[in-house]
C-alpha cells in the first residue's frame, strides 16, 4: 500500500487520513488469514527489477507488489524525480532502493514492513551548535494511541520526516533551539521545542471540523470544507443512552431533521422527515446507507395501525440498527448531497458508519453493560368524582334474599353515580368463584390501584462485547450485543442479539473487505393501539369506568378460562351477562390477545478495492439487505370481538451490485477527481398472510386449521433498477471548489419506453477566508459560501402500470378475481425533485465560535397520485402524473465554545430550522387529495401546507365570537374546512457539554412550535365522561353557560354564512350536554396546537484514570435520562409528541401510550 502527502501547509491529507483509518471487514476471517501467511512469504522474496527510463512512481509500485512493504513520502517529492534506470536480480530490499535514490535528491529509511521517502538533511554549517546526533519522538493521540504518518517538519527550513506505523520519528541534526511542527490531519498542530529525547508528543483532535474528512454519497470521503452542500454528523458519544430504536438519540442534533418516535424499550416505529414532505402519497423517509449499504426501513404496519384506528406498531425497519456498533451518523441533507444515490435519495441520505478495527497492533477487548429503567408518565387527567353508569343514582337488586345496590356493568362511561363511598356490589363482587369478594358490597370510590397500577416499570438490560485488533495486514472487530427487555405493559418483552464484523485484509495491491451484521429479534406482547377496546389507552381514558381498581382486574381469567371483564354485560351469572360487553378486561388483551414475532435480518456488503496506481482506484462491491420478519397474532375465545388467528411472514431481499472508478491527481495549486460507477439493484418481497374468519372452535388452540374458514393472501413483488453515474470535483488553492455528478437509472417499475430518468447536479463553494486580505485576520479562522443545484428522479412501486387482478377467496371451489380499486396508469412518467441551495460557513476567534447557515428551495413535480375518479367507470382511483409540492426553509448551526481552560470546557451547539411546505398544484378538477379519513380527515389541498386536518370548525359571528345554537351548545360549520396542518412551523435543538477533568456532563433540550394534531383519546374521553374537565368546578350539579353569542345563521351553497341578529347567551346546559357537543360539535374542540419543549437528554460521565501497567486500559461510567421534562406544551392533556407509523399520514392521536421517561446506567471497561 503506498501512502503519499501533501506536506505543504494549508494542503490537504485526506488520502492518507482515509487509508490510515480504513478499518473493514474480513471475507471469513480465517481463510484470509490464511491467504495473509502465504503472502508473507511471497513477500519475502528478493527483488527483480528491469527497467529503464521509468518513472520512480512506478518502481515505487513495482517493489511494493514484490516486496509487500508500505511506501510513506511526500507526493511533491515523487513528481520531481528522475527517471530510474536499473537492472537488478534476486537483490535485497534495501540494494534495490540504493540504486533507485542513487541520483535523487531524497532518500529513505525503512522500519516496520514501511518505507519512508523524505528529502536529503543539509549538511549544517560548521559554526552552527547542533542538537545531540538525532531526536527521536512518538506521535499519539490523547487516547495514548500512535499516529502514524504524522508530519514533523523544522519549522522555518525543509527539513520534515513522518512518523512510522508506532508512531516514531527521528530526526537528524536539528539546530540548537528549533521548533518542530507536528501536524496531522483532523488534529490540531502543536509546536514544540526540539530536545534531544522529546518522548510522547499528543495531539488534539481539532474542534472545528474545517479539515474533516467526512464520508459523502457512495462512501466517498470528501475534505468537509470543500463541500459545496450542507452536511452534519452526530459521532457516537452523542449515542451513550443507547435507545432500542437508536435514530431516537439524534432528535434535535442536526438542523431540519425531524424524529418522532411512538414509544420505548419495545421499539415501534420512528418518523423521520428531513426538509419537509416531498412526495404527496410516496415515502417520504430519508435513505439509510450502513457503511455502504442501502437499508430497506419498510413500515410493516396495517393500514388500520398507520391510520390510528386499531392494531399494534410494530415498527420500520431501521429499529433494528445496533447503537453500540455506531461510530457516526452523517445526514446528507437534500437531493444536492445526495444525488449519486439515486431516486431513494430524493429525501436525503443518512450515512451510518459502523466502527472497525485497529489499524495498529494491539488487541482490544471492549465491554458496555447498562441497564435502564422506563416508566409511562404524562397521562390524561381523569376525573376522580364520578364513577361508571349512564344516570346519577344506583339500580337495586335482590339477590339470594337481600337488597344490594348495583353497578350499570354495560355502561362503558362515568356519567354515573358520585364517589361518595356508598356500598355497592362491584365487578369483582359477582364471581361465586371467589368467595372472599363475593356477595360482599365495597365502597364506591376512586380507587388506590387506578391506571397507573396497570403499568409497570419497563426495564432493559443491553450487554456488548467487541474484539478488535490487526495481525500484519488484517484488521479486524467482531461485536456481540445482546438486549432484554421487559415492557411498561404486562407480557410485553423483546429479545435482541446482534453480531457485527468488520474487517479487510491487503494483498498487494488489492484490499479485500466485508461488512456483515446478524440481528435477531423476538417480541412478545406489543400493546394495542389506537380505537381498539383492546388498547389500554382506550379503556382507561376514553371509553371507561374511573373507579375500576386494575389490582382486581389482574385476576383477569377465571377457572374455566372465561374473561373476568370490568364491563360486563350484567350482574347476573350466565354465561350472558357474564360476558364482556364492550371493553375487554386489559390484562386478558395483555395476557390472552397477544402477538408474537420474530425477525432474523442479515445485511452487509462483501468486495475489494484495487490501488492501480498512486491516482486510481477501483472497487467492486456486493451489498445485500435480507429479512423474514413473521407474527403470529391472536384475539383469544371469549373475548369482546370475534377470536381470530393471524400468521404472516414477510420475506425481503435486495442485492446492490457495484462497481466504483475513482482518480484523484493534484499539482501545485490545482486538484482534481472524479469517480465513474454502476449499480444494479435487484429487489424482492413476498408477503403470505392467513387469518381465520368465523371464529376459534377451540379455545387457545392457535392454528390456522382452528377456524370454518381462512383468508389466504399471497403477495409477491419484484423490481430491478439499473444504474450509471459519475462525479467530478475540482479544486484550486484550497479556496474554489466546483462538483457535478450525473445519474442514470432504467427502473422495472416504469413503462419500457419511459423507464429511464438522468438527474444531474452542480454545486460550488468558495473558501474567502484564504483571500489575502482576510488570511491574515486572526479572529476569523474559517469562512465559506456554498451553492447548488441538484434534480433527482424517483419512480414507483411494482405493478402500476397495466390491471392487475386481485385474487379472492374461492367461491364454491371456483377461483375467483377481481380487479382492483384503483386503475393503473401505462404512461407514467418518473417522479422529479429539484433543489436550489445555497449557504455560508463561518469559524471564529480560534474555533471557539462557528456559524453555519443554508438556504433552500426544493420543487417535485410529476407526482405519482391515485386521483380520484367517477365510480361508473368501475374504479375509485386512477394512477396519474399530477401534482406539484414546494418546500423551501432556513436551516441554521450556531456553535461555541463560551469557556475553555486546562481543566475546564463548555461546548454549545444550537441547531434552528424552519421549513416551509405548500401543494402548488394537484390534478386538473381535483384540489384536494385524501390521506386518511378513519377517525378524521387527513388531505393533501392545494394552496395548503400537507397534511390538512379537515372538519367542521365553530361558526363566528363578526365579532369573532362562537355562534351558540337555540338548544345552548355551539353551533358548527355545514362543510368541513381546514383546521390546520400537521407540519410544525420550526425546530429547535440546543445542546450543550460541560467538560472537568475526566467528568462529562451533558444536556439538550429540543422542540418543535406550530402544527396541529387531532386526539381521539380527547374527543371520546369527553363525551363518556372520563376526563378531568368533565365534573370540573361543580359543572354536574349547576350546569354550564357556554361562552358566545345567539345568532341567525344563514348556510350557503359553498359552505360559507352570514350571522346576523347577534345577542347574548343564557341558556344553561348540563355537563353531559356540554361534554358530547364536543363530540358530536365542531371538530375545532379535538385538533390541539403541536408545540412542545424537552428536556431530551441529560447524560453525566466519569472516566478513571488507570495504572499503564494495569490489565484494564480504562473505565467509564455513564448516568443518563431521556425524555425527563416536558417543559413546554400548549395541549395540556395529550403528549403531542406521537406516531402511529413512519408514513405520511401523522397528527392522528387515536390512543397512543405517551412517550416514557427514561433513566439509566452504562458502564465501559476497555482491555
Amino acid at each position: 500500500m503506498i501512502f503519499y502527502l501533501n506536506v505543504k501547509r494549508g494542503g490537504s491529507h485526506s488520502i492518507i487520513r482515509k487509508l490510515i483509518m480504513r478499518i473493514n471487514l474480513s471475507i471469513f476471517f480465517i481463510l484470509l488469514a490464511m491467504i495473509q501467511v502465504s503472502a508473507r512469504d511471497a513477500f519475502a522474496q528478493k527483488i527483480t527489477l528491469d527497467k529503464t527510463n521509468t518513472s520512480l512512481n512506478k518502481i515505487i509500485k513495482e517493489i511494493r507488489a514484490q516486496s509487500g512493504y508500505d511506501f510513506f513520502y511526500n507526493n511533491a517529492l515523487i513528481v520531481k524525480a528522475r527517471p530510474v534506470s536499473i537492472h537488478v536480480r534476486n537483490v535485497s530490499l534495501d540494494e534495490a532502493l540504493q540504486k533507485c535514490f542513487a541520483n535523487q535528491t531524497f532518500t529513505y529509511r525503512i522500519t516496520d514492513k514501511m518505507v519512508i521517502i523524505m528529502e536529503k538533511e543539509e549538511a549544517a554549517p560548521t559554526h552552527t551548535t547542533l542538537v545531540q546526533e538525532s531526536i527521536t519522538g512518538k506521535v499519539v493521540d490523547t487516547t495514548g494511541l500512535p499516529l502514524p504518518g504524522a508530519t514533523v517538519r523544522v519549522k522555518g527550513s525543509t527539513k520534515v520526516t513522518i512518523t512510522d506505523a508506532s508512531g516514531t520519528f527521528i530526526l537528524k541534526d536539528v539546530k540548537e533551539n528549533s521548533i518542530l511542527e507536528i501536524s496531522y490531519l483532523g488534529f490540531i498542530t502543536r509546536e514544540i521545542k526540539a530536545t534531544a529525547n522529546i518522548g510522547k508528543i499528543i495531539l488534539q483532535v481539532a474542534q472545528s471540523g474545517l479539515n474533516e474528512v467526512v464520508v459523502t454519497a457512495m462512501g466517498i470521503s470528501r475534505e468537509k470544507k470543500a463541500l459545496g452542500y450542507a452536511v452534519q454528523e452526530v459521532k457516537a458519544e452523542e449515542l451513550t443512552t443507547r435507545p432500542t430504536n437508536a435514530l431516537s438519540a439524534i432528535s434535535g442534533k442536526v438542523s431540519g431533521l425531524q424524529v418522532i418516535s411512538s414509544g420505548g424499550n419495545m421499539g415501534g416505529s420512528t418518523r423521520v422527515l428531513l426538509r419537509g414532505i416531498n412526495s404527496i402519497t410516496g415515502s417520504n423517509q430519508p435513505l439509510y446507507v450502513i457503511d455502504g449499504t442501502p437499508i430497506d426501513n419498510s413500515d410493516l404496519n396495517t393500514s388500520s395501525t398507520v391510520n390510528g384506528s386499531a392494531g399494534k406498531d410494530v415498527g420500520n425497519m431501521i429499529q433494528d440498527l445496533n447503537p453500540d456498533d455506531i461510530e457516526n451518523i452523517s445526514v446528507l441533507k437534500g437531493p444536492s448531497a445526495a444525488a449519486l444515490y439515486g431516486s431513494r435519495a430524493a429525501n436525503g441520505v443518512i450515512l451510518i458508519t459502523t466502527k472497525k478495527g485497529s489499524k495498529n497492533e494491539k488487541f482490544e477487548i471492549t465491554l458496555n453493560t447498562g441497564i435502564d429503567l422506563e416508566n409511562i408518565i404524562r397521562l390524561p387527567t381523569r376525573q376522580h368524582l364520578y364513577g361508571q353508569g349512564y344516570a346519577n343514582t344506583f339500580a337495586k337488586a335482590t339477590i339470594n334474599g337481600k337488597e344490594y345496590n348495583i353497578v350499570d356493568y354495560a355502561a362503558d362511561e362515568s356519567w354515573g353515580p358520585k364517589l361518595d363511598g356508598t356500598p355497592v356490589l362491584h365487578w369483582y363482587n359477582l364471581d361465586p368463584e371467589y368467595p372472599a369478594d363475593y356477595l360482599n358490597p365495597q365502597p364506591w370510590v376512586y380507587p388506590k390501584n387506578d391506571v397507573n397500577y396497570f403499568f409497570r416499570t419497563g426495564i432493559a438490560n443491553t450487554n456488548n462485547i467487541a474484539v478488535s485488533g490487526s495481525s500484519g495486514q488484517t484488521n479486524y472487530r467482531l461485536s456481540y450485543t445482546n438486549k432484554n427487555v421487559r415492557g411498561t405493559i404486562p407480557n410485553s418483552s423483546l429479545g435482541r442479539n446482534a453480531v457485527n464484523f468488520s474487517g479487510s485484509t491487503q494483498l498487494g495491491i488489492v484490499n479485500v473487505f466485508s461488512n456483515l451484521n446478524y440481528v435477531k429479534n423476538n417480541t412478545l406482547g406489543r400493546p394495542w393501539t389506537g380505537a381498539s377496546n383492546r388498547n389500554i389507552m382506550l379503556e382507561a381514558f376514553q371509553w371507561g369506568g374511573v373507579q375500576v381498581d386494575y389490582k382486581k382486574l389482574s385476576e383477569y381469567k377465571r377457572a374455566d378460562g372465561t374473561a373476568r371483564p370490568w364491563n360486563r354485560t350484567g350482574y347476573q351469572n350466565t354465561a350472558t351477562d357474564e360476558a364482556t360487553r364492550f371493553i375487554d378486561n386489559p390484562y386478558w388483551s395483555a395476557y390472552e390477545s397477544y402477538m408474537e414475532e420474530n425477525r432474523d435480518r442479515i445485511y452487509g456488503n462483501m468486495g475489494f478495492t484495487v490501488d492501480a496506481n498512486s491516482w486510481l482506484k477501483l472497487t467492486g462491491k456486493v451489498h445485500a439487505d435480507i429479512y423474514t420478519s413473521e407474527y403470529q397474532d391472536r384475539i383469544a375465545v371469549y373475548s369482546r370481538s370475534q377470536s381470530q388467528y393471524q400468521e404472516y411472514t414477510n420475506h425481503f431481499n435486495e442485492f446492490n451490485y457495484e462497481f466504483l472508478a475513482s482518480a484523484k491527481k493534484s499539482w501545485a495549486d490545482f486538484s482534481l477527481s472524479g469517480n465513474i460507477g454502476g449499480n444494479i439493484r435487484d429487489q424482492k418481497r413476498r408477503i403470505s398472510d392467513g387469518l381465520t374468519q368465523g371464529g376459534l372452535i377451540i379455545p387457545q388452540y392457535y392454528n390456522l386449521k382452528n377456524a370454518p374458514i381462512v383468508l389466504n393472501n399471497n403477495n409477491f413483488f419484484h423490481k430491478k433498477v439499473y444504474s450509471l453515474y459519475g462525479s467530478f470535483s475540482a479544486g484550486w488553492k484550497g479556496m474554489l471548489y466546483l462538483d457535478g455528478t450525473l445519474r442514470n437509472d432504467w427502473s422495472s417499475t416504469l413503462p419500457v419506453d419511459n423507464n429511464s430518468f438522468i438527474y444531474p447536479s452542480l454545486t460550488g463553494s468558495f473558501v474567502f477566508s484564504e483571500l489575502a486580505g482576510l488570511k491574515k485576520q486572526e479572529w476569523l479562522d474559517f469562512a465559506k459560501v456554498r451553492l447548488g443545484w441538484a434534480q433527482v428522479g424517483n419512480d414507483t412501486d411494482p405493478y402500476q402500470l397495466l390491471p392487475v387482478f386481485e385474487a379472492q377467496q374461492p367461491f364454491n371451489g371456483t377461483a375467483n378475481y377481481r380487479l382492483p380499486v384503483t386503475l393503473n396508469n401505462p404512461l407514467l412518467k418518473p417522479e422529479i425533485t429539484s433543489s436550489v441551495e445555497t449557504g455560508i460557513n463561518v469559524q471564529m476567534f480560534k474555533n471557539r465560535l462557528g456559524l453555519d447557515v443554508t438556504y433552500y428551495n426544493n420543487n417535485s413535480r410529476n407526482q405519482i397520485l391515485p386521483v380520484p375518479m367517477s365510480a361508473a367507470f368501475g374504479y375509485d382511483n386512477k394512477i396519474l402524473n399530477a401534482g406539484k409540492i414546494n418546500n423551501k426553509g432556513i436551516e441554521v448551526t450556531l456553535n461555541g465554545t463560551p469557556i475553555k481552560s486546562s481543566n475546564f470546557e463548555w461546548n454549545s451547539t444550537l441547531n434552528w430550522s424552519r421549513n416551509r411546505n405548500k401543494v402548488v398544484s394537484l390534478d386538473k378538477g381535483v384540489n384536494t387529495l385524501e390521506l386518511s379519513n378513519l377517525l378524521v380527515t387527513l388531505v393533501a389541498q392545494e394552496g395548503k401546507p400537507y397534511g390538512q386536518i379537515m372538519g367542521n370548525d365553530f361558526v363566528y359571528a363578526p365579532d369573532g365570537q362562537r355562534v351558540v345554537q337555540a338548544d345552548g351548545t355551539y353551533l358548527k360549520t355545514s362543510q368541513q374546512v381546514a383546521l390546520g396542518s400537521v407540519l410544525p412551523d420550526y425546530l429547535f435543538g440546543f445542546q450543550n457539554t460541560f467538560t472537568y477533568k475526566k467528568m462529562r456532563l451533558s444536556f439538550l433540550i429540543d422542540g418543535r412550535m406550530g402544527g396541529s394534531f387531532f386526539s381521539q383519546t380527547y374527543k371520546v374521553g369527553m363525551y363518556a365522561g372520563v376526563l378531568d374537565k368533565t365534573a370540573a368546578n361543580g359543572i354536574r350539579e349547576t350546569g354550564i353557560v357556554v361562552d358566545g353569542v345567539k345568532a341567525d345563521v344563514a348556510f350557503h351553497p359553498d359552505g360559507s354564512y352570514t350571522v346576523t341578529n347577534t345577542r347574548k347567551n343564557d341558556t344553561n346546559i348540563s355537563a353531559l350536554a356540554w361534554a358530547r357537543n364536543e363530540y358530536n360539535g365542531p371538530t375545532t374542540f379535538s385538533v390541539f396546537d403541536a408545540s412542545y419543549i424537552k428536556l431530551r437528554e441529560l447524560t453525566l460521565g466519569y472516566t478513571f484514570d488507570l495504572k499503564k501497567n494495569s490489565a484494564i486500559r480504562s473505565l467509564g461510567l455513564t448516568a443518563y435520562g431521556r425524555n425527563l421534562w416536558n417543559i413546554y406544551t400548549k395541549s395540556k392533556y395529550i403528549d403531542p409528541e406521537f406516531t402511529n407509523s413512519g408514513g405520511n399520514v401523522q397528527g392522528i392521536e387515536g390512543g397512543n401510550i405517551p412517550v416514557p421517561i427514561t433513566y439509566g446506567l452504562n458502564v465501559s471497561v476497555k482491555f
